[in-house]
């Protein structure tokens, strides 16, 4: 994995006066350099996320607070460079080095983002050109943050701040000050990383010590989602018996009970199914659960939500009921029938039966997908041996059914650590 992290360049001498504005702008906290050259780098922990509208809005704000010039920049995955350059608040001017990076776009949108470096050399360190800047960002560079480097140096940034985020800053000693949200306080910032690291005392004494367990980490994650993603069970409970809100959700939607069912935690789905019982929200919860748990092959969990009360047949998010879901992985289940050997998962994953979910939608009361030539089937009038004849003959048709391209199964995030890509939607602020 390559290199993810954001800045920004704030050109001002006063430091002091740009943390007071810095902590009446930002949601949760930041770190600020001491002025060098006449700039002075911030590192904000939401910006971190790498969502350019995010960027966008807080370098318009402090742009405009300021009365000064702002370059945000992103380096992404080592792979991208780009940056956003405000003055008094007014956009002036932005640059991507792949626009393309992330699919097809129009010649258009290439020269909206191609930079106008004439706008930059007002700032530039002294004897810069517009040539300076072609030549640094038009060539190709291996690794971005060197273009980071180089850019910042053109610019009289010290390139060593430049070629750091939040997360890196964090990591590091350092004599920089941090700033925090106005009604932000320290023990805040700690429950958020004790959580994201699964550290269960140490979130138990923030608690205790009046910590909010209503926030979110740096991708806009409720803490409840980001312990329920990670099987931190303890961490979970402790949350809830904190207050916070399992209904909570993601950017895009999904809360607690929905990554715990795709992640096949059977414990803190059960947890989380006890504290809604008698919520008017779970019934309006509970599908997107569901159909997580389907399409992830978690027969446990799927038991545990039918229980609680699950549609069987309600369509999901592709347009089909469960049992279409968990056939649609029969290609996994030829393959073992074919091979004779366990289809092969990723590291630390557990095997998936997809027979057995079939078979378990089955008997559960899920209705066929497709019409039958001899009218409808009473599965309960089967024996066991017609019951997975049946199950084989869903899964071989759902094989031929392809998943519609880019469709994720099991949710967001491989990992307890997901990095997302950038996000961009240059005209929110403007």
């Amino acid at each position: 994995m390559g290199a993810f992290f954001t800045s920004y360049q704030v050109r001002a001498d006063d430091a002091a006066n740009c943390a007071k504005v810095l902590a009446a702008s930002i949601e949760s906290r930041a770190v600020i350099t001491d002025s060098k050259n006449g700039w002075v780098t911030i590192y904000d922990e939401k910006s971190d996320s790498q969502d350019t509208n995010t960027l966008r809005s807080l370098a318009a704000a402090l742009s405009k607070r300021l009365k000064t010039a702002v370059i945000a920049t992103i380096v992404h995955d080592s792979d991208i460079f780009l940056y956003l350059f405000y003055d008094k608040g007014k956009f002036m001017d932005q640059f991507d080095s792949k626009p393309d990076y992330f699919g097809p776009v129009s010649d258009s949108q290439k020269k909206e983002w191609a930079g106008n470096f004439a706008k930059l050399l007002p700032l530039a360190a002294k004897g810069m050109s517009v040539a300076d800047f072609k030549r640094v960002l038009g060539e190709e560079h291996v690794f971005e943050e060197e273009r980071a480097g180089k850019f910042a140096k053109l610019m009289g940034i010290d390139p060593a701040r430049a070629q750091s985020g939040f997360k890196y800053i964090q990591e590091t000693k350092h004599s920089f000050k941090p700033v925090y949200a106005k009604g932000y306080s320290q023990d805040q910032a700690l429950l958020v990383e004790a959580v994201s690291h699964g550290d269960a005392a140490k979130v138990s004494a923030l608690l205790e010590k009046g910590a909010s367990p209503h926030q979110k980490d740096r991708f806009g994650q409720p803490l409840l989602v980001v312990a329920g993603r990670c099987g931190k069970l303890e961490i979970v409970r402790g949350l809830l018996a904190h207050g916070a809100d399992m209904f909570a959700e993601v950017p895009g939607g999904g809360d607690a009970l929905w990554i715990a069912a795709a992640k096949g935690h059977d414990e803190i789905v059960q947890l989380l199914l006890e504290k809604g019982q008698g919520n008017s929200k779970l019934a309006a919860h509970l599908p997107t659960a569901f159909d997580a748990a389907v399409m992830a092959g978690h027969a446990n969990t799927i038991k545990h939500l039918i229980r609680a009360g699950a549609d069987l047949n309600a369509k999901g998010p592709i347009g089909q009921p469960p049992l279409m879901l968990a056939s649609m992985r029969g290609q996994e289940f030829l393959w073992e029938a074919t091979t004779k050997q366990p289809y092969p998962n990723r590291p630390g994953e557990p095997r998936t039966d997809w027979k057995e979910v079939v078979l378990l939608l089955l008997e559960s009361g899920a209705q066929l997908p497709f019409p039958v030539k001899d009218g409808p089937i009473d599965i309960n009038t089967l024996s066991a041996d017609q019951k997975s004849k049946l199950a084989d003959s869903l899964l071989l048709a759902g094989s031929k059914i392809k998943l519609p391209e880019g469709f994720k199964i099991g949710g967001i995030g491989e990992s307890c650590s997901p990095a997302e890509k950038p996000k961009d939607d240059k005209d929110s602020e403007e």
